[in-house]
């Protein structure tokens, strides 16, 4: 089993002839708490008709690091530039991790969920976009009251989990995604606040909190509560989560392309969560999970920790309060897609207590 270097360690060593970092206090009285503005794109000037256009898209890429021609990723999230400035909460190790991007962006979960991909795939998990395109899961993007124009004052977004396409009839293998705009995909009803049966034997689910959108020259801007994305079975909750994606017209299948990125705020306790309904697959028996003792889990604990550089709840930025959770900013693209029935997730079960795991010793 090969681990990535940088999921054992707390962080990448600076080189000696680089300036020191400096990690200031950031309950220092000349940083205070204050409302932050928006980074987000601001909405359209003047206030459009409602629409009649209903957009559903499936992910097929995310991203964690950024590509030719691909956006910029991230967005500063907290009103501070960490790195020589102080940051917006106290990191409990402070590192390189902890540095904001240029601009003030606020990234450093992305190098931890990056090397989490890498040890998915070398530990037989598979990556994400491996199971996407397996069609496994996906998570699906709807937008109504659209109006198809380029500016569009008042739409709406709802985002559901699916735990894969709709099998065959027969009982046979899991179809693979075809992206042409046919693919069908079950919806978890976890995620889903209802849902109507079509005249026409198709599906219609509605959000469980509708969430207010606008499009500005064809970009489509929203911000979310609580964003649950699906690891197999898992539920991983993003807070705070804003998308920003171009909306693009697809002439070949009739619907509309998503390419842009969401970004949040992930707290530790709830990677640490996760990691606990994963086996470790360097335990020979298969029993252990990635929690308690487990000497793996240990690695990511501590890596986790270690670069927590955000607050969870945003109105605690800025407080002096220890950082409890992780910036991310996830690229992707997303197609044309059709809901299907819902199928609820495999029961996963944590190996270890089932309690909250902290950064506390």
């Amino acid at each position: 089993m090969v681990f990535p270097t940088s999921l054992l360690t707390a962080g990448p060593q600076a080189d000696a002839s680089d300036a020191p970092l400096v990690f200031p206090d950031a309950g220092s009285p000349d940083v205070e708490a204050s409302a932050c503005p928006s980074p987000l794109p601001p909405p359209p000037s003047e206030s459009t008709a409602p629409g009649q256009l209903t957009v559903i898209s499936a992910l097929r890429t995310i991203a964690f690091t950024e590509s030719d021609g691909g956006p910029t990723l991230g967005y500063n999230l907290d009103c501070v530039d960490t790195c020589p400035g102080p940051g917006s909460c106290v990191a409990t190790q402070p590192n390189e991790r902890n540095c904001d991007a240029d601009g003030g962006r606020d990234l450093a979960g992305n190098s931890f969920f990056n090397d989490l991909e890498v040890f998915a795939s070398a530990s037989g998990y598979g990556s994400i976009n491996t199971n996407i395109e397996a069609g496994r899961f996906a998570l699906l993007l709807q937008v109504t009251d659209y109006s198809g124009e380029k500016d569009d004052s008042d739409v709406s977004l709802g985002f559901f989990v699916s735990n894969g396409l709709v099998p065959p009839e027969d009982g046979g293998a899991t179809p693979t995604p075809q992206w042409d705009g046919t693919d069908v995909w079950t919806v978890d009803p976890r995620t889903a606040g209802g849902v109507s049966h079509d005249e026409d034997g198709g599906y219609t689910y509605f959000p469980t909190v509708p969430v207010p959108a606008y499009v500005t020259d064809y970009t489509l801007v929203g911000t979310v509560p609580n964003l649950e994305l699906s690891f197999g079975g898992s539920l991983l909750t993003l807070s705070n989560a804003s998308i920003v994606a171009k909306i693009i017209p697809a002439l070949s299948t009739g619907g509309y392309d998503l390419e842009g990125q969401v970004v949040a705020r992930v707290s530790v306790g709830g990677i640490l969560a996760l990691l606990g309904s994963v086996k470790d697959p360097a335990d020979p028996t298969m029993t252990q999970y990635l929690c308690g003792d487990d000497l793996t889990y240990l690695a990511f604990k501590k890596v986790v920790c270690g670069e927590a550089d955000i607050m969870s709840d945003p109105a605690k930025d800025n407080t002096g309060a220890s950082c409890d959770a992780l910036s991310i900013a996830i690229g992707f693209t997303a197609f044309p897609a059709n809901f299907g029935p819902e199928v609820g997730g495999k029961p996963v079960f944590a190996g270890c207590d089932g309690g909250v795991a902290a950064c506390t010793p």
